[in-house]
């Protein structure tokens, strides 16, 4: 293989590049003919879309309730009226002019102008704010169909007033009477058998009341007879010991039987209140507390007797507390 001599060794001097390359002027010309083009489409753009934005007749009768075929109506001072054909563009209504106007003259104004003329606007159909368009005439106002009478009302007469039948009075419950004695006896078990020996001869009966249990023996009575035979029970009873006091009360029989509680109940209230008041310091078989609940239910069968004689209005109940 040759060697390259100095003379055919390629040429290796650097090239030197300039700093900014010239611009040909044929690009200048290019990027004014590329602006004109934009601007020459933007303005056929926005013409053809003025040109499809612009309502049309039919819109503009139907937005604002007019007709764009309706002819226009011009009165003249002296002919009929002739008529116009409307602009295919928006107008404005017109007030409405009478079709025959009366000349001058006696009952008119100068120009012929009518002397009486409708008010605009009295014949105005209303608008439909929905669509734009203009309502019919509204339908007058009337009610149709059958109405079925109802029954004949008969007005009493005043002079039948002595005729009409009062209406009966509201009954009262019936009275019940309650006698309470206050009885000072020597021996409170025999002043229990003699009471019971009054109850049999006025077909009654006697039961024993202890309503307070603050001692061991009978502490009262409370007898039952028939209301006709009260008085009579009253004064046997006046024999079995000496009479201190007497009380008569009347009422329902369901208040009496409240009445004749009342003592009882409010001595079983304090028992419970002092039996809780000993558990603090005793226990459940202490003798303290034995000893209440003895006299409870002493006072409480008491008044179980009482609930089962179930006395009504036509009883009459004498209630003995024994003293002593």
């Amino acid at each position: 293989m040759d060697e390259l001599t100095p003379k055919q060794a390629p040429d290796m001097t650097p090239i030197s590049v300039p700093d900014e390359i010239p611009v040909s002027p044929g690009g200048s010309s290019q990027r004014g003919l590329f602006l004109l083009f934009g601007v020459m489409l933007g303005a056929a753009v926005v013409l053809v879309t003025l040109h499809f934005a612009q309502p049309t007749p039919g819109k503009v009768a139907e937005l604002t309730g007019t007709s764009p075929s309706a002819p226009i109506q011009t009165s003249h001072p002296n002919g009929p009226p002739s008529t116009q054909p409307s602009s295919p563009g928006p107008q404005t209504s017109a007030p409405p002019q009478p079709a025959n106007p009366k000349p001058s003259g006696p009952g008119g104004t100068a120009g012929g102008t009518p002397a009486t003329q409708s008010k605009p606007g009295t014949n105005a159909q209303p608008f439909n704010p929905f669509d734009g368009s203009i309502s019919q005439t509204m339908p007058p106002k009337e009610i149709s169909g059958h109405i079925t009478p109802g029954a004949e009302v008969t007005l009493p007469n005043p002079g039948d007033a002595a005729n009409i039948t009062p209406a009966p009075p509201i009954e009262s419950p019936p009275k019940s009477l309650l006698v309470t004695i206050r009885l000072d006896v020597a021996d409170p078990s025999q002043a229990i058998k003699d009471i019971q020996a009054i109850a049999a001869k006025v077909s009654g009966t006697a039961i024993q009341f202890d309503e307070s249990a603050t001692k061991l023996d009978p502490e009262g009575a409370i007898l039952f007879v028939p209301a006709a035979k009260e008085a009579d029970a009253e004064k046997l009873v006046g024999t079995v010991g000496s009479l201190v006091v007497s009380d008569n009360w009347t009422g329902p029989a369901t208040d009496r039987l409240d009445k004749m509680e009342e003592d009882a109940n409010n001595r079983l209230s304090q028992l419970h209140v002092r039996r809780q008041e000993l558990l603090v310091k005793y226990f459940e078989d202490a003798p303290q507390i034995k000893h209440i609940d003895e006299d409870s239910d002493r006072i409480t069968k008491c008044l179980a007797s009482l609930r089962a004689q179930k006395p009504g209005a036509n009883t009459a109940v004498i209630k003995i507390k024994f003293m002593g």
